[in-house]
């Protein structure tokens, strides 16, 4: 099931199992956003363009708009935002945001399409913010989230950036060591997300050790990663991100902010995650 709102993912079922954690608004009001065009939070709440101050909330504009169903088919569903005065307001691009679902057996693609529909060089983040639902197996056992873990698809060297008064460290802290695995401690998250930058995995599954059952979310070469979840919430969020939280050390301008892409008029920019479960 997708809202119409934000275009989130709220429900998905695959061989009979839930997969997206199911929001709760005393926990967290979220299941699924899509973070466009920024992601996470600005420097003072803003940045400038062509000389111009815009504000903009926490992870962009998606979040908070009724999308369009431009296409419906029995496995695909595609909704479309397109820039208007509403939007001009806080983000001054002419743009078409479409984000796809198209369901398969046991995996659901989302693919996005930013498309340039102005005649100047437009800036933007994007990011996928699924929250998979914990644990793996119905009725948990007494000691969860003990053998939980995340995985990455291949071994990494990451230093982990913190999230400091809202804004993202200056300066990273050793995380992994050549290494794949982050087990989901019950206070992991207590100081907000594990943001990385260069991530090489294409991939990053949740697992335990006394389960077969995998979910595993392919990130589209996405070079940034965020995990994330209320400390002591049945959920993780595994987040594939092109652009990050403003640093403390930013200025202001958008073309300045770091991660952030670029696209020239006309042009198309397409990128897509994957769900898949497996046991």
């Amino acid at each position: 099931m997708i809202r119409e709102q934000g275009a989130e993912l709220c429900s998905l079922v695959l061989g009979g199992d839930e997969v997206i954690w199911q929001s709760r608004p005393e926990v967290w009001s979220g299941s699924a956003p899509v973070l466009f065009p920024i992601i996470g939070r600005l420097k003072g709440g803003g940045y400038s363009h062509g000389g111009r101050r815009y504000e903009m909330a926490k992870h962009g504009l998606v979040r908070s708009r009724r999308l369009a169903v431009s296409e419906r088919r029995l496995d695909r569903v595609t909704f479309l935002l397109q820039a208007d005065d509403s939007t001009r307001a806080s983000y001054p691009f002419s743009f078409v945001f479409r984000v796809t679902f198209t369901l398969g057996v046991r995996s659901l693609r989302i693919s996005y399409e930013v498309e340039n529909a102005g005649d100047a060089e437009m800036y933007f983040s994007l990011g996928s913010h699924p929250a998979i639902r914990l644990p793996l197996d119905e009725g948990a056992p007494e000691d969860f989230p003990e053998g939980y873990y995340v995985e990455l698809g291949e071994p990494e060297t990451l230093g982990r950036y913190r999230i400091v008064d809202g804004l993202l460290s200056v300066t990273s802290e050793p995380f992994l060591n050549n290494e794949r695995e982050i087990p989901l401690t019950p206070h992991l998250f207590d100081d907000d997300a594990l943001v990385f930058k260069s991530v090489r995995s294409s991939s990053v599954s949740v697992k335990c050790r006394r389960s077969r059952r995998v979910v595993r979310v392919d990130t589209g070469g996405a070079p940034d990663l965020g995990l994330w979840a209320k400390p002591g919430a049945d959920y993780v969020c595994i987040e594939p991100w092109w652009g990050t939280d403003d640093p403390a050390d930013v200025d202001t301008e958008l073309h300045h902010k770091p991660g952030i892409l670029s696209l020239p008029p006309g042009r198309i920019f397409r990128t897509a995650i994957a769900i898949t479960l497996t046991r």
